[in-house]
This record gives C-alpha cells, sequence and structure tokens, in this order.
C-alpha cells in the first residue's frame, strides 16, 4: 500500500502538468492569433507566423504526451526538434509568398507543410519517447510500437473529447438562446474563450487517456486485428494485378495517367496492413495460410516499386524535375525502401523451417521500420530546406530545359514558375525579363511580362494573359484537319488566330502538352495536338469548320461578312466530356465521320423555336 500513494500522486501530477502545458497553448495560440488578426497583409509575414504557430502547437503538445517521462529531458530533445521544424516553417514561409497572387497560391503548400510536420512530429515524439524511458533512440521496437500506437490513441480521444466538449457548448447555448438569453452563445464565441477551453478541452482528453489506458489498449489492439484480416485481400491484388499486367501491357498502365498513384497507394495500403498483423511481435494470431499468402504478396512490393520508378523517370527525362514530381520521388524513395526491406524478410522465410514461417519472416521488419522512420523524417525536413527544395529543384530544372533549348520559348510554361515556383520561380522570371541578349528574348520578353501580370494560374491565364504562339501559321500547324485530305480555309485560321490572341478563346488543347506530361508517363510532346474538322452541319452544301475543344466543340460558319462563331456546344449542347478521347481521335483518324438526322425535330411555336431533348 505504501507504493500506491506515491504513484497516485504522480497520475495527479501528470494530470495538472498536462492541463496546465494546454493552458499555455492555448494562450500562445491567441496572442499569435490576436497579432495576425491586426495585420494587413498576414501572408506577407508568413516566414515568422508559421514558426511561432509550429512551437506553440509542437512543443506543448510534445510535453503532454510525454509528461510521464523526465521533463528535464524531454523539454530539451522536444525543444530541439520544434526549433529545427520551426526553422523548416520560417523557411517555406518565406519562399511559398509572393505578392499579388491570391491567398491559395501560397496556401497549398501552408496546408502540404502542416501534413508533413504532424508526420514529422509524430515519429519524433515516438523516438523522443523512447530515449526518455530508455537512454536508446530504437532498441526495443515493441516499445517503440506501443508508444506511437498510444499517442495515436491519445490524440484521438482528445479529438473526440474536445469536438463532445464543443458540442455540449453549443447545445448549450442554443437551448438559452431559444429562452432569450444569449449570454452563452456571446461567451463560446468570443476568440478570448475558444483558444484557451479547446486547449484545455484537448489537453484534458488526452489526460483521460491514463485513467483508461487499459481498456483503451485493448480496444486498439482488438481495432487492428480485425484490420489486418484485410491482408490476403491486399496480397491477392498485388498478385492478380501483376499477373494480368503481361496480358495488358504497359501502355495500358501508362495511359491511364494515375496508375503511378494508385500502385503507390496500394503498396502503403500492404505497408500499413502488414504492421496491424505484426503489431509488436509479441505474439501473430493469425492462421498460417494468411501469413503464408501475405508472403507472396509480399515478394510483388518491388515489382510494383520498379513500376514507379520507372514511371516517374519517364516523366522526368522527357518534362525534367518539377515540385511535384520531386515529392512523388521522394515518396516513390520510401516506398520503395518499404519493399525491398520487406521482400527481403519474405524471402528469407523460404530458408527457414515450415515451422518457423509463421513467424520469423514478419519479426525481420522491424529493423526497416524503424530505419524507414528515420529516413522519412530526414527526408522531410530535407525537402523544407534548401538542401532538398521541391521548389528550388523544379525551376532549376524547367530552366534548365530552356536554355538547353529542350523546350520552345514560346510554348514554355511560365505559369509554373510564377504559381509553382515560389520565390525561386519569380527570380527565373526577372531574370528572363532583363535577359535582352538571349536570341530569344523578343519571344520570351512579353510572354514573361504577361506571367507577371498573372493573379490566377488558369482563371487569369484564360481570359487576360497574352497567349504563347506569335503567329497564324504556327497556330494553323498546331491542327489536325478531318476528314483526312479535307481543306480548310485559311482565312479561318486568320479569324481563329485574332480570337486566340485577343482572349476570346481559349483553346484546352494547345494545353494539353504541359498537362500531359503531368499525368502521362509515356506521352510525348505533340505539335499538333489540335483537331479542326469540315463538315456541312446545316445541310446548305457548304461545309462548316468544327473546332474540336476537348471538352466542347465549337462551330464556324462563313457568312458574307468572313468567318463567325455559331456557339455549337451552346445552342446544341454537345456535350464531348462524355466521349473516349481516344476512341474519338481513332474515329477521326479512319474517317468514320458523318451527320445524323435528330430523332426528335425541334418545335416551332409562333417565332420562337424550343429544342427537344429525350429523357
Amino acid at each position: 500500500m505504501t507504493d500506491l500513494v506515491p504513484q497516485s500522486e504522480s497520475k495527479v501530477n501528470e494530470k495538472w502538468f498536462i492541463v496546465g502545458m494546454a493552458f499555455l497553448q492555448g494562450i500562445a495560440l491567441l496572442l499569435i492569433w490576436l497579432w495576425v488578426d491586426q495585420l494587413a497583409n498576414a501572408r506577407q509575414y508568413f516566414n515568422v507566423i508559421l514558426p511561432l504557430y509550429v512551437l506553440a502547437i509542437s512543443f506543448p503538445l510534445s510535453m503532454m504526451l510525454l509528461a510521464s517521462q523526465p521533463r528535464k529531458l524531454a523539454f530539451s530533445l522536444v525543444g530541439t526538434f520544434s526549433v529545427i521544424a520551426a526553422f523548416c516553417a520560417m523557411y517555406i514561409g518565406d519562399v511559398s509568398y509572393m505578392h499579388g497572387l491570391a491567398s491559395y497560391n501560397s496556401d497549398g503548400f501552408i496546408w502540404q507543410f502542416g501534413f508533413c510536420m504532424l508526420v514529422a512530429w509524430f515519429i519524433a515524439v515516438t523516438f523522443i519517447e523512447h530515449y526518455c524511458q530508455y537512454q536508446h533512440w530504437f532498441n526495443r521496437y515493441a516499445s517503440l510500437y506501443d508508444f506511437s500506437w498510444r499517442n495515436a490513441v491519445k490524440l484521438i480521444t482528445a479529438g473526440i473529447f474536445t469536438g463532445l466538449f464543443w458540442a455540449a457548448l453549443l447545445m448549450l447555448a442554443g437551448l438559452f438562446k431559444v429562452l432569450g438569453i444569449t449570454l452563452f452563445q456571446k461567451i463560446i464565441e468570443d476568440v478570448y474563450f475558444i483558444y484557451p477551453a479547446t486547449a484545455v478541452a484537448f489537453g484534458l482528453g488526452i489526460s483521460l487517456y491514463s485513467a483508461k489506458q487499459e481498456a483503451l489498449s485493448e480496444f486498439k489492439r482488438a481495432i487492428l486485428h480485425v484490420l489486418g484480416w484485410l491482408l490476403p485481400l491486399v496480397s491477392l491484388i498485388l498478385l492478380a494485378f501483376i499477373i494480368t499486367l503481361p496480358f495488358k501491357g504497359l501502355g495500358a498502365l501508362w495511359g491511364t495517367g494515375y496508375a503511378t498513384s494508385l500502385m503507390l497507394g496500394l503498396l502503403a495500403l500492404m505497408v500499413f496492413l502488414l504492421n496491424t498483423a505484426y503489431q509488436d511481435g509479441k505474439s501473430i494470431q493469425y492462421p498460417t495460410w494468411l501469413l503464408k499468402l501475405a508472403n507472396v504478396g509480399v515478394m510483388t512490393m518491388p515489382i510494383y516499386a520498379l513500376l514507379c520508378i520507372y514511371a516517374l523517370y519517364l516523366r522526368i527525362a522527357q518534362y525534367g524535375w518539377t515540385d511535384d514530381r520531386v515529392w512523388a520521388a521522394s515518396l516513390t524513395f520510401i516506398i520503395t525502401i518499404y519493399s525491398l526491406g520487406y521482400a527481403y524478410a519474405a524471402f528469407q522465410s523460404f530458408k527457414s523451417d515450415a515451422s518457423k514461417t509463421n513467424t520469423n519472416w514478419m519479426q525481420a521488419i522491424r529493423p526497416i521500420n524503424v530505419m524507414t522512420a528515420i529516413f522519412l523524417l530526414v527526408t522531410i525536413g530535407l525537402l523544407y530546406s534548401p538542401i532538398l527544395s521541391p521548389m528550388r529543384i523544379g525551376v532549376q530544372s524547367q530552366m534548365a530545359r530552356l536554355n538547353n533549348g529542350k523546350v520552345a520559348a514560346d510554348v514554355f510554361d511560365y505559369s509554373y514558375l510564377r504559381f509553382s515556383g515560389g520565390k525561386y520561380g519569380d527570380t527565373a522570371l526577372r531574370k528572363l525579363l532583363a535577359d535582352t541578349a538571349s536570341p530569344q528574348a523578343s519571344t520570351i520578353k512579353p510572354l514573361v511580362e504577361a506571367t507577371l501580370k498573372m493573379d490566377y494560374r488558369y482563371a487569369t491565364a484564360t481570359v487576360n494573359a497574352a497567349n504563347t504562339i506569335a503567329t497564324q501559321e504556327a497556330l494553323q500547324a498546331r491542327f489536325t484537319v478531318y476528314p483526312k485530305g479535307a481543306q480548310v480555309d485559311k482565312s479561318f485560321f486568320d479569324a481563329l488566330f485574332l480570337e486566340y490572341k485577343t482572349n476570346k478563346i481559349y483553346l484546352r488543347c494547345l494545353h494539353n502538352d504541359m498537362a500531359t506530361a503531368m499525368n502521362d508517363a509515356k506521352s510525348q510532346p505533340n505539335s499538333k495536338n489540335c483537331q479542326v474538322l469540315a463538315i456541312d452541319l446545316n445541310q446548305d452544301k457548304l461545309a462548316e469548320v468544327v473546332v474540336l475543344n476537348q471538352n466542347d466543340g465549337i462551330v464556324y460558319s462563313k457568312e458574307a461578312a468572313g468567318w463567325l462563331k455559331t456557339g455549337w456546344h451552346k445552342v446544341a449542347t454537345i456535350n464531348l466530356e462524355c466521349c473516349d478521347e481516344v476512341a474519338k481521335t481513332a474515329a477521326l483518324e479512319v474517317g468514320k465521320i458523318s451527320t445524323v438526322t435528330p430523332a426528335w425535330q425541334d418545335l416551332k411555336i409562333g417565332d420562337k423555336t424550343y429544342q427537344v431533348k429525350k429523357l
């Protein structure tokens, strides 16, 4: 009984420590918000605001999770991580802000940073807790596993508790408002209440875990055990796809534009389910057949990883690096480590006795998990530093392609530098603007000037920004005329070029090369990416010209005064989004083109004509 009192006092002290840290966190967040609210342009100070938020969130929250560990040691280790994370926040806040751009252009970077820092923080806290308890970073895998899932359960529990706390407050305010009393509503809507109350509620939610630790641990273990039964399903998917792929070929794989993302997602799911099955390694409560099936499925993981690497290589070789591809390469690198490590561990099981196959190979994934977690933590830190900055690498690669002549100046994607390159891209654009000695300066300068005036990557580019093709002949060269052998009058392209340069029409097909480069690993730049169709649509024995503009069609008819746009896609409600682009092009190539008399004629009442649409 003598040991129970100090233990009870320790639990009470932990709870008060957690609540105290939560209250200080709420005050810190409130002070930051009050300062930011006074700023005319808060985004201009992202390089200060983001580090403050990182410190105010990561440090107190980490100390709350580590309340049972030695305080001084935890304080120093958590403080070190928080400072490093704050420097990363300062860097991304500085390079992502561009004066004059709409907020969403930098908001994407900020949300991405927040997610990555959350992952890095969660990994770091797990290793810090292990070090605080054992004076070693990762020598006890079972403890690392337990710490990580325990912290996850704590955070989920705290989140649920905080949500219910606010639901109760909102019901309180609503009920009293019915009675004409708005005092409670005013209190809970006051920012001076919102921040401290939310933080304290979250802290209380964390402290509740200690009181029900055993029950929550068993609940967590049961949930993971149930999830582990999805392992054979994912293993079968891995096997079925690999078996089918040789019969369909890689062309079908690259043609989707999103197969790489699907494969990476499938590999990540396999990693997660393997770890839910293995858990802390103390006992594996699954039948032999399930583990053997998982064994075979794991052996296919390197094949998927190699396919992802190859797809990424093709994109980079053809179109250079972009910030998205740097992120994709980093993710592929991490998944490849998992895939190769797990496959090697599974392969070793073939050398073991049948009786040992159940568990031995899964125990071998422990060092792989630890090593990959460290790699992931370091990689995130480097990506948010000048060393591996995706924006810097992307801008340098695209500029090298422009300078080396791999992409023509009149089709180069200057908007990428403006909207995805951050300050690196802005610096590159201004260097291009100042470089009057370049042989392509006369082409580049007006395009860069137009790009620097753009506030939105797509909307403004389609309306206000000057288009990139400089002559009518260059525009005409981008079109393929159908049916084969048909002729389109040069005056049509004169009229189309005038509309194009004055931004009265946005030709999506001219921007298809960049979209294809981003999504299709096997695509090749196509100088004739646009389609135009010469066909008589109104039975006047004169051919109209139809511009097939991907999602819609635009009909031009030559009147006495010249070429006039009649707006087929508007008056006839033709929607090309329903159609297979590949099948449509194939039909055009072989001349399968005709007009069809509508089954339902239009209805005319007086001078008004009404179009009849079949339901």
